[in-house]
């Protein structure tokens, strides 16, 4: 069963080679974003009160309010959130390849590509869940991205029980954006490292399409290297141009001839 293509990512015509030549994708911090908010809980008073009862629980350990909340305001540094967050990284997709905005921000301004890619089928996880690279490092080459939430009620740094890392306050706040970025349509991957250069699956790129402002040389380039992977590969990689529709603010897509 061939499985559609799902998530796609904005990238240069150089970043495109770059990425079809050595089959890796960057992850990085997201202390590197262009969302200063990006992984960063507010700091509030919710579950405070529970946080220094539950550390004061332990009897050699005498806690002053006014201490503890000087020393919690550590916790919004962006010192304390760089190595919060330097074991893992995250690589930013969209769930659509037609979003004017982001063609400008993150394709060089329509002059770059998109690259498409499915999701991994069942077979291929649960292979990869009995791999010893899972088994080991709960880490794989797969590219499976979840949803962003967009709220404008940011996630706290302790939750209604003063906990720190729970589901809501850890994972959950690298995964939530203002609504402001909605337009973004954005899902992410997350890998437990630190960031760097990392390979996916081939498997999983389904398709390209090309920039309306694309230099033909780099777009001669890219189709002469798809050409190569897929007949080594004995895979199939769509080739798009993308146009502006005639009537309006969208883009559709012309196959390559």
């Amino acid at each position: 069963m061939v499985i559609n293509e799902t998530f796609y990512k904005y990238m240069s015509s150089d970043t495109a080679l770059t990425v079809l030549n050595d089959t890796t994708l960057k992850f990085s911090n997201t202390l590197d974003f262009n969302d200063p908010f990006d992984y960063n809980p507010a700091f509030s008073t919710i579950g405070l009160s529970k946080f220094i009862k539950r550390v004061g629980e332990n009897k050699e350990v005498k806690i002053n309010r006014k201490k503890a909340m000087q020393n919690c305001k550590i916790l919004t540094t962006d010192e304390f959130r760089r190595e919060a967050s330097s074991e893992f990284s995250v690589t930013c997709f969209s769930k659509s390849p037609h979003i004017v905005p982001m063609w400008a921000h993150y394709a060089d301004c329509h002059s770059g590509c998109v690259l498409g890619f499915a999701n991994a089928s069942v077979e291929e996880l649960n292979n990869m869940l009995v791999s010893s690279q899972w088994l080991w490092s709960h880490d794989c080459d797969f590219l499976i991205p979840y949803d962003v939430k967009y709220t404008d009620a940011r996630p706290n740094i302790f939750n209604s029980e003063g906990l720190t890392n729970t589901r809501e306050n850890g994972f959950d706040a690298c995964v939530i954006k203002a609504k402001a970025w909605e337009y973004e349509q954005e899902v992410r991957v997350i890998k437990l490292k630190p960031a760097g250069i990392y390979p996916f699956h081939l498997s999983q790129l389904r398709s390209i399409r090309f920039g309306l402002n694309i230099d033909p040389l780099q777009r001669k380039k890219i189709i002469g290297m798809v050409t190569s992977i897929t007949k080594s590969n004995s895979m199939k990689i769509r080739l798009f141009d993308v146009k502006m529709d005639h009537k309006n603010f969208k883009f559709n897509d012309v196959k390559c001839s």
